[in-house]
């Protein structure tokens, strides 16, 4: 669960989660929280160092440069990277980006645009934000679609 919430979110959420988890099935586990959260730990320190050591040489770079401007920078860039299958592409909202790192979507979005500057990420076809419509005298929610992304390290 630990390598797997690494890749999908921030450290802080991907920690949330875990203590979470220990906290409802404590009845499970013959570990002290205290001891399970220090296991979390240790767990997620390996976890980065096997990540940062499968990325190439700009990859690192990149990655570098964006966690010393904040945690929130490397997470949106590690979630990012582990998301795109054939040919680089992935699918993603800002809003979905703001859940997984704990960021608020318009927080995301400005995120998701300085990668694209930084030609991490391109756009590959723009995304649709979600409208409330008046159809038959009801209010509708017509569904938006995320933006289309290409990873281009």
């Amino acid at each position: 669960m630990t390598t797997f919430l690494f890749r999908a979110t921030s450290e802080e959420t991907a920690a949330a989660l875990i203590l979470f988890y220990y906290d409802i099935n404590q009845d499970v586990f013959s570990d002290s929280r205290e001891m399970h959260e220090n296991e979390m730990r240790r767990h997620l320190e390996a976890t980065r160092r096997t990540w940062l050591e499968s990325m190439g040489e700009e990859e690192k770079s990149r990655y570098t440069e964006l966690a010393e401007i904040s945690q929130n920078h490397a997470a949106a860039f590690r979630v990012c990277r582990e998301l795109p299958r054939e040919e680089g592409i992935f699918f993603l909202s800002s809003a979905e980006l703001g859940k997984r790192i704990d960021l608020d979507g318009q927080q995301a979005n400005r995120y998701l645009k300085q990668m694209a500057i930084l030609r991490i990420i391109e756009v590959a076809k723009k995304g649709t934000q979600h409208q409330v419509i008046e159809k038959d005298g009801k209010k509708v929610v017509k569904p938006g679609k995320a933006t289309t992304y290409r990873w281009l390290l």
